[in-house]
């Protein structure tokens, strides 16, 4: 879940709805220098993982937990690895049945993310992560038997698209632990792409532009609940089923200079 705080509310928003919002922007993709445009032979398998990346978080993500630390819900930046690498599998597992070239992104994905978090980690949760990814070394070596030439040729950067678009949904969703200050130019996709969340959060600007239309609007459904203080997970689930659904948007357009 990734939960987002505001001065009179609490925005949920589930990590496979972020994926699905992913997934929308690398429809949208027409290619820069570090990532061309997505080869209609590998549209499907590329969509569908980058759509479903998140997909094992679906069934935790159904009930929102308590953070009894923060007393709120429970972000998904605070999931340790011990738990975290089960969702990852599951992820990878389902894209993997949909293809081999779609469950080899995914794994990759969360390979990269492993291998970021080793860095400084503690003794049992370096373990863990190194476990992870010396499994996915064994599943990757086993996908690119399966996969076919092209895809095998465009590996690399479709992983990249994964994720550019990941990390532009996660801003788009107004993740807290990644969000930069309004009006700060942050650069992804090593370098190629600026990207400046206007004041009023209602507006993105990116340069130079990547997308195919001229501007690109993204609705993303999340749950508003009150901003209180939890003090047990019933008073947690009694507010989200008070909650209000409701549907965010935000406009992309290119950088204004």
């Amino acid at each position: 879940m990734i939960v987002s705080s505001f001065e009179k509310s609490i925005r949920l928003t589930t990590q496979h709805d972020h994926a699905r919002v992913s997934g929308t922007i690398a429809r949208n993709w027409k290619g820069n220098h570090i990532v061309p445009e997505v080869n209609q032979l590998l549209k499907d398998s590329t969509f569908f993982a980058i759509d479903n990346h998140d997909v094992g978080w679906y069934d935790l993500d159904l009930n929102p937990i308590l953070d009894r630390k923060i007393q709120m819900p429970f972000s998904f930046f605070s999931t340790t690895p011990e738990n975290v690498v089960g969702l990852w599998e599951e992820s990878i597992k389902i894209c993997e049945r949909f293809s081999a070239f779609s469950g080899y992104l995914v794994s990759m994905h969360f390979y990269r993310l492993a291998k970021v978090g080793m860095d400084d980690a503690p003794e049992s949760q370096f373990k863990t992560l190194n476990n992870f990814v010396y499994q996915e070394e064994n599943r990757q070596r086993e996908l690119k038997k399966r996969m076919r030439e092209i895809e095998n040729l465009h590996k690399e950067s479709l992983t990249e698209l994964l994720r550019f678009s990941d990390t532009l949904s996660l801003l788009l969703c107004r993740a807290p632990e990644i969000t930069p200050k309004p009006n700060v130019i942050t650069s992804l996709l090593k370098g190629s792409v600026k990207v400046k969340i206007n004041e009023n959060l209602e507006k993105m600007e990116i340069s130079p532009w990547p997308f195919v239309e001229d501007s690109l609007l993204i609705r993303i459904p999340s749950l508003t609940i009150p901003k209180i203080k939890f003090e047990s997970d019933e008073d947690l689930q009694d507010a989200i089923s008070l909650g209000k659904v409701s549907i965010y948007e935000t406009l992309i357009e290119p950088i204004i200079v």
